[in-house]
């Protein structure tokens, strides 16, 4: 057997070092070579951390992918905050937010964002959604008609017959289409509203308000969050019915604190 030359050994296992390092002759890191993803990490140690599954802006500044889409419940919103550790959640531009999870919002509006809307944006209707809202009455009336024709972007006809024996069917598809987080809320034009009223204030989604004059319109949205206006339309002319309906539209219903306490002791509310 030939003798094995050390000097051959040394130079074959210096090669083998010289590649198990990724170093060149000249002492360089190889492109791929484990120093060279371990520099890419330390000089861009985003691009390798793992993902916590909140969304965050990428450094590019672009928005980051949604935390939330689809059908959003408080509590769904609650527990995405919680993640969150005091930073923002990001609804998906088509994310549908109950009654309740649009009242999380609005304690949260700092908090909480949607895809597609301004940073800066304080339009709080734009972050829950912007959700149409329902109207119906119970005949045929030319100052209604032009006060929804002159509004129909941000109107959605309720389907029950325009009748006025129709009413209870109209207040609860009302009631299904806030509760389901379909609509903001609604409005009834109606010629008596006592029915109406009684019937819209036994429905858990519903907090109805007599549209009789505009203070009366001001002070339901502050005191108790009123999401269903009844206006009488033999009584009310097309200008005002239409600035009633324009506060109504101009705001996101949130049920105030000491509103909330107040229907958590009633039996049959929220």
């Amino acid at each position: 057997m030939s003798q094995i030359d050390p000097q051959l050994v040394q130079r074959i296992a210096d090669e083998v070092m010289r590649a198990m390092t990724g170093l060149t002759e000249s002492g360089s890191v190889k492109p791929g070579s484990p120093e060279s993803r371990m520099g890419m990490c330390q000089a861009a140690p985003s691009s390798c951390s793992t993902s916590s599954g909140l969304a965050e802006s990428g450094s590019d500044g672009r928005r980051a992918k949604p935390n939330l889409s689809g059908f959003v419940t408080a509590n769904q919103l609650e527990d995405a905050l919680n993640a969150a550790k005091g930073g923002s959640v990001t609804l998906a531009a088509d994310a549908k937010l109950t009654p309740l999870a649009q009242d999380l919002v609005r304690k949260f509006a700092k908090r909480v964002r949607r895809e597609g809307v301004s940073e800066d944006s304080t339009d709080i209707g734009q972050i829950v959604g912007g959700l149409p809202w329902m109207w119906w009455t119970c005949g045929s009336c030319q100052a209604v008609q032009r006060v929804v024709e002159e509004r129909r972007s941000r109107l959605l006809p309720c389907i029950a017959p325009r009748q006025g024996r129709m009413i209870a069917r109209a207040v609860r598809d009302i009631d299904a289409a806030v509760a389901e987080g379909r609509a903001a809320g609604g409005l009834m034009f109606v010629t008596k509203a006592a029915r109406a009223m009684c019937l819209a204030n036994r429905r858990r989604a519903l907090r109805a308000i007599l549209g009789h004059c505009d203070d009366a319109v001001s002070e339901g949205i502050a005191e108790v969050g009123a999401n269903l206006l009844v206006l009488e339309f033999p009584f009310n002319d097309y200008a005002q019915m239409a600035r009633r309906v324009d506060l109504m539209l101009a705001i996101a219903p949130g049920v105030p604190a000491e509103m909330r306490s107040l229907l958590a002791t009633t039996e049959g509310v929220v």
